[in-house]
């Protein structure tokens, strides 16, 4: 029986239950559709399909390697899928189940099952599966090619130290991670300086199903002092409880002058900016500061729920649907965290603003991250860098206050079309963006 293989979120042949399943059917269609739904909305953005482009690169070649050639589509999967179906005479489609896409998913089993098709979805945790050693492709397949962002409406996003798309660099990292930044740092360190360090830094590979989370979890046992191994363990298990929850559907929301100046870096709270900065530069930052970044819009800046998330989604190269709303939820529940006291506990030197902030070289180390109490403020702040945006100070009592009222118990969320209900309870102070592993 020839079947047809769909890559969506995993795009690698290694620890692949349906493309082993596929292969023990009979031979194979492998296929990506560059839909242009998944890329139409407004948390989308050019640094997203760019680490997707690398990764479809890659598994192009790994393909060829077992002998069946990606067939690459753009169009709408329910026009795409049936048609290739057709021209190959095919009547099954093996791929992985994906949560945040199952409304969407459970109207193109419709049209499948209107043209006779048979769609099976299984879980990338499927055990029992032996990887593929060499595929038998269907006759006729042709490769396609990656198409350019511009043409799914993808803007120009420069992205300069983006991580690098594809697997092998995933590898990489985890390697790096498991013999010797991971036996040295303590993981999720607070300190952006040492959080390219402590961190895993797989996120983005494990959203696009580079890696998968058994891959991950195999490389953990000992390898790392325990404390480590079972840190990692942990968060792994949270994101897969919470990638297996639906994602919201998404209108687009105005950026306030307030929030369109924060992502620029440009919200005259120092360390909030220089981690912004960051962000924009490389689509990562570490979990606290994810955290401090989404307290800061949403608390001290008062922008729309929907709108900061959308902000910060598109900055994110690892982001996630179903796990990225969730969070965001949380942190806007949680009590505010303050921006100066992270920046001068966690760079109290000012190492890293000096680096991302470089209009604030002049400014002495004791003003640093409180500025305008530097009797020379007026020669930087207004000029070279903007006045803060918010009395940060204000601020937090505010969003304390509505902490404290239990404000997050309202619709504060139903800017978002089908929000989910809360699904947790009450978050303690400190509750975190911890996902970014």
């Amino acid at each position: 029986m020839d079947v047809l293989v769909w890559f969506r979120s995993d795009l690698r042949v290694n620890d692949h239950p349906a493309l082993s399943r596929a292969a023990a059917l009979g031979a194979v269609l492998p296929v990506f559709v560059a839909d242009p739904q998944d890329w139409a909305g407004p948390e989308a953005a050019g640094r997203h399909w760019a680490f997707v482009s690398a990764a479809l690169a890659e598994l192009g070649e790994d393909l060829n390697r077992l002998g069946a050639p990606l067939s690459l589509r753009q169009g709408a999967a329910a026009e795409v899928l049936p048609r290739l179906c057709r021209a190959r005479g095919i009547r099954h489609i093996v791929s992985h189940r994906r949560a945040w896409t199952a409304p969407r998913d459970a109207e193109l089993r419709r049209v499948l099952e209107a043209e006779g098709i048979t769609w099976e979805e299984i879980s990338e945790e499927t055990p029992g599966l032996a990887p593929p050693e060499r595929l038998t492709a269907v006759e006729g397949a042709v490769a396609g090619l990656i198409p350019p962002a511009r043409s799914l409406g993808l803007k120009d996003d420069p992205c300069p130290c983006a991580q690098g798309g594809g697997r092998r660099a995933g590898l990489q990292l985890l390697d790096s991670f498991v013999s010797g930044r991971g036996v040295n740092a303590p993981v999720g360190s607070l300190s952006p300086l040492a959080g390219e360090r402590s961190s895993l830094r797989l996120s983005a590979y494990l959203t696009w199903g580079l890696l998968s989370q058994a891959e991950v979890r195999a490389a953990l046992p000992g390898s790392l002092p325990p404390e480590v191994a079972k840190t990692v363990l942990a968060r792994l298990n949270a994101r897969r409880r919470a990638a297996g929850l639906e994602g919201a559907v998404q209108k687009a929301a105005p950026l306030s002058p307030a929030l369109a100046a924060f992502a620029e870096g440009r919200s005259g709270l120092p360390f909030a900016d220089a981690l912004m900065r960051y962000l924009r530069a490389t689509g990562w930052v570490n979990a606290h500061a994810r955290s401090l970044l989404a307290s800061v819009a949403l608390h001290h800046l008062g922008g729309d729920f929907r709108a900061s998330g959308q902000m910060l989604a598109r900055l994110l190269t690892d982001y996630d649907p179903a796990i990225f709303w969730f969070q965001l939820q949380k942190v806007a529940a949680a009590r505010p965290v303050d921006p100066l006291r992270a920046g001068e506990t966690f760079d109290p030197e000012g190492r890293f603003l000096r680096r991302w902030c470089p209009e604030l070289n002049a400014v002495p180390g004791a003003y640093l991250h409180r500025p305008w109490r530097w009797s020379g403020a007026g020669s930087v702040l207004g000029r070279r860098y903007p006045e803060p945006l918010a009395d940060p100070q204000r601020a937090l009592r505010a969003a304390a206050a509505l902490h404290r009222a239990k404000r997050w118990e309202e619709a504060d969320f139903a800017v978002i079309e089908d929000p989910r209900p809360f699904l947790f309870a009450p978050p303690a102070p400190n509750a975190q963006l911890t996902l970014d592993l």
